[in-house]
């Protein structure tokens, strides 16, 4: 299983150059989201979109989740290493459900905990 961020979504659903490269990676393993990219992705108001989101399965953000992420930001805080709240919060729900983490935003790979891979818009 392999959790597409919200930006690793937009770059699939766009067929761009980094899009591409997120599909070969995960032409093997299930694709899934979190309720949390949901909630980003909609913001957009796109067909495509909407089909994607009634297309995959969407894990949530519950107390597992959020011990998970709560952890996670305590643990960057006590570092100055505070990264996007949304980013930990989605961090938390791979952690919770001990999944990877497929994104273009390097935030995820300073997050201790996850497993992440982070693709560049250009390589």
């Amino acid at each position: 299983m392999i959790v597409l961020d919200t930006s690793a979504a937009i770059e699939l659903l766009s067929g761009s150059e980094a899009g591409g490269r997120v599909k070969k990676l995960t032409t093997d393993d299930e694709i899934v989201i979190t309720s949390l990219t949901v909630h980003e992705l909609l913001l957009g108001e796109d067909k495509a979109v909407i089909e994607f989101i009634r297309n995959t399965r969407v894990l949530p953000y519950d107390a597992t989740a959020a011990a998970e992420s709560a952890h996670m930001e305590l643990e960057l805080s006590r570092k100055g290493r505070l990264v996007n709240k949304m980013d930990i919060l989605i961090a938390g729900v791979c952690a919770a459900n001990k999944a990877r983490i497929i994104s273009i935003d390097s935030d995820f790979s300073r997050i201790p905990g996850i497993d992440a891979t982070i693709i560049g818009l250009r390589e």
